[in-house]
């Protein structure tokens, strides 16, 4: 009886590894993001209270309302 009791357990897992997958694989693009306007290298003076920079970040997809509603 416990040999029926251990098949049991160990075979109950099997074959529930042979169902279906039905997860939700909806996959989309991603953007590539290029950021500009930033140098390489970035010095700060000692005693400098800001750091003033004006980078412009460029996105390869375009952005529209309804994108926005998915986030």
């Amino acid at each position: 009886m416990k040999r029926y009791k251990l098949f049991v357990l160990l075979f109950i897992p099997l074959i529930s590894s042979c169902f279906d997958d039905k997860g939700n694989y909806d996959y989309h693009e991603v953007a590539e993001i290029t950021i500009e306007g930033l140098p390489e290298l970035l010095e700060v003076v000692g005693g400098a209270e800001h750091i003033v920079a004006a980078p412009t970040v460029k996105s390869c997809l375009l952005y529209t309302s309804d994108a926005a509603d998915e986030l």
